[in-house]
């Protein structure tokens, strides 16, 4: 999949794959009652230069953090979207089983959860970390 998201924006542009992207970034509900917002991300993402984009896909194709995970020893909140195509709850609940204590939130979003869902996802941050004990300086 990512060697062909390469090729499309290699000769299309990043504009050419914008209007699936919002499919995947926010739910259907939320595309119909903020298409301004939607509308944001989309310019956003159709600016995005072609070479940026496609090496960052590249990256994401590349990496295999699976294991790497495992070696996270800070406090860890995972997010996930109820509805995200791109990191479904499951693999949400790989992270937090893979993260000794990590803690998981599934939210009613898609991929862009903080957007979709600001509030709760705003929350769910702010009580996290003024739970994390504070670092005292000398």
């Amino acid at each position: 999949m990512w060697d062909e998201r390469i090729a499309q924006v290699r000769t299309a542009g990043v504009e050419s794959l914008a209007d699936a992207a919002m499919g995947r970034w926010f739910t259907a509900g939320y595309r119909a009652g903020h298409p301004e917002v939607v509308s944001v991300y989309h310019r956003m993402l159709g600016a995005t230069p072609a070479d940026g984009y496609a090496g960052c896909c590249a990256a994401i194709r590349d990496a295999d953090l699976r294991e790497a995970i495992k070696s996270i020893a800070a406090p860890t909140l995972v997010i996930a979207g109820r509805e995200d195509p791109v990191t479904p709850p499951a693999d949400g609940e790989y992270m937090r089983n893979s993260i000794a204590g990590a803690r998981l939130a599934v939210l009613d979003a898609a991929h862009i959860a903080n957007v979709e869902q600001a509030p709760a996802y705003n929350d769910l941050v702010s009580s996290f970390i003024s739970q994390q004990p504070r670092a005292v300086h000398g």
